[in-house]
């Protein structure tokens, strides 16, 4: 596997892990990944403004849902149109 595909796979699964976590309404768990994981991948894919924009909007969503201020149904919409950029 090419380097961008190895990337390109562990974002996905982090962001499948976060989506996990979303749905069990589980902060502590989406916090974390947002901090340690998802952090990073907004770095691995600087040069791809299409995953990054959606990364970016994701990390945004989720900071405001885990700090009380956003809604679940936010990140929810972000973490749609982020996971299909991954998958392929």
């Amino acid at each position: 596997m090419t380097d961008v595909t190895n990337k390109r796979l562990a974002t996905l699964g982090a962001l499948l892990d976060f989506q996990d976590a979303v749905a069990l309404d589980d902060l502590k768990a989406a916090q974390e990944c947002r901090d340690k994981r998802l952090v990073l991948a907004l770095g691995l894919f600087s040069a791809d403004r299409k995953r990054l924009g959606a990364l970016q909007q994701l990390f945004h969503a989720s900071g405001r849902w885990v700090r009380g201020v956003g809604s679940a149904d936010t990140v929810r919409g972000a973490l749609r149109r982020a996971i299909p950029l991954f998958e392929h």
